[in-house]
C-alpha cells in the first residue's frame, strides 16, 4: 500500500501545475469556473496520480471529486468498473471558499491517508479564517486521534495576482493546526 506523505503531493502538484501545456491555462481560464475546474481535475490530478505511479478517477466517486488509488477491487466488481481496493488521496476541489467548510466536512468521512482540499480564497487576509474554521471541523472529527499521524489532510490555496500570476500555498494539519510550508 502506497503512503503519500502531504510533501509529496505538493512536490507533484507543483511539477504538474508548471508544464507547459497547463500553466498558462490555469490563468487564462481563472474565471471560466467550470473549464477551469477540467483541468484541474480532469488534467492535473490524473498528471499527479501518474507521476505517483498510481491512478485516478475524476468523476463523482462517492461524492468527492477526485481519487487517487493504486489497485481496483477486480475479484468482487466486473471489469470496467471502478472500485478501489482503498483511496489513497482523496480529493476535494472547490472555486467558490464559502462553501469549503462543507467540503473539508465531507474529506473527514473518508479513511484515506492524504486528503486534499483544493480551493481559492480570493486574498491572502481570507486564508487565517478559513483554516480556524477547517481546524475546528477536524478537531470535532477526529475520533481516533490519528489526523496528525495516519490520515494527513492537506490544503491547497490558489490565489490570482494582479499581474496575472497564480500563487499556491500549501497548509498541513499537525498537532491542532494547519502548518504553512
Amino acid at each position: 500500500m502506497k503512503k503519500i506523505t502531504p510533501e509529496l503531493f505538493k512536490e507533484k502538484f507543483d511539477e504538474v501545475i508548471k508544464l507547459q501545456h497547463i500553466s498558462p491555462r490555469i490563468s487564462t481560464e481563472w474565471n471560466n469556473w467550470k473549464v477551469y475546474t477540467g483541468i484541474i481535475l480532469g488534467e492535473v490530478v490524473p498528471l499527479i496520480a501518474e507521476k505517483l505511479g498510481l491512478s485516478s478517477y475524476n468523476k463523482d466517486y462517492y461524492w468527492l471529486d477526485a481519487v487517487i488509488y493504486e489497485e481496483l477491487d477486480e475479484v468482487h466488481f466486473k471489469n470496467g468498473t471502478t472500485y478501489a481496493k482503498y483511496i489513497a488521496v482523496a480529493i476535494e476541489h472547490e472555486n467558490d471558499s464559502k462553501s469549503t467548510v462543507v467540503e473539508m466536512n465531507k474529506l473527514q468521512i473518508y479513511n484515506s491517508p492524504l486528503k486534499v482540499l483544493i480551493t481559492y480564497p480570493g486574498h491572502e487576509d481570507k486564508i487565517d479564517n478559513l483554516l480556524s474554521m477547517y481546524t475546528r471541523i477536524m478537531e470535532s472529527s477526529d475520533v481516533f486521534s490519528d489526523f496528525s499521524s495516519h490520515r494527513k489532510q492537506l490544503v491547497i490555496f490558489g490565489i490570482k495576482s494582479k499581474d496575472d500570476k497564480v500563487d499556491w500555498i500549501y497548509y498541513v494539519y499537525e498537532g491542532s493546526r494547519f502548518i504553512r510550508f
